[in-house]
């Protein structure tokens, strides 16, 4: 018994020694990969595409969040010729640490460039008979991720909160925006004018 005991235990010191061998030769072998690896990614994230050519300037184009409100017949509560229309209540949205109020204006700080971002606050607009309200303008070229906009609606009903997200990147020298706007668990495209459905 003791004999087949100390067998069993040099087979098994064999067996480390078998392992502890392949392990040095995949040592050997994989070693310098991992030296090179951080240069092999530093050349991928500076590829050609990163960023525009050599002497070529761009002019981002800034983005708004955009949203009409209705109630639940479908009908605009931003129309002022509507009988149940809040667009004169006083509406205002909570922005980070900034409350700003519809139509109230902000100071404007005017650029040098063909296209630059002015922040005008939160404003009533209308397009083709459609009213609606605009947040921004937000800088294209910057990153945003899940920033929040609270939405007082100023006549003691139900504040409706909205997130946003806008990813800016290079494509083959080509500047690359997306803006997502989430509310009430849905998701839309931040090119359209989303609709909030008032309770």
């Amino acid at each position: 018994m003791r004999v087949h005991s100390e067998f069993l235990l040099v087979d098994n010191m064999i067996i480390v020694d078998q392992r502890t061998t392949i392990m040095k030769k995949y040592n050997t072998i994989l070693l310098p990969f991992f030296f090179l690896l951080p240069g092999i990614l530093a050349a991928c994230s500076s590829s050609d595409d990163d960023g525009p050519l050599d002497g070529e300037i761009w002019d981002i184009m800034p983005f708004n969040i955009n949203f009409a409100v209705t109630d639940s017949q479908g009908n605009d509560l931003l129309d002022p010729a509507h009988p149940n229309t809040i667009a004169n209540n006083g509406i205002k949205v909570t922005f980070g640490n900034i409350v700003l109020t519809k139509d109230s204006g902000v100071p404007v700080v005017r650029g040098t460039r063909a296209i630059y971002t002015e922040f005008y606050g939160l404003r009533g607009l209308e397009h083709k008979g459609k009213y609606y309200l605009s947040l921004g303008e937000f800088k294209g070229d910057q990153n945003y991720q899940r920033q929040r906009i609270v939405i007082d609606w100023n006549d003691n009903s139900k504040k409706d909160t909205i997130y946003f997200n806008h990813s800016f990147w290079w494509s083959k020298h080509q500047p690359k925006q997306s803006t997502h706007i989430y509310w009430e668990k849905q998701e839309f495209d931040g090119d359209s004018i989303i609709t909030i459905v008032k309770e």
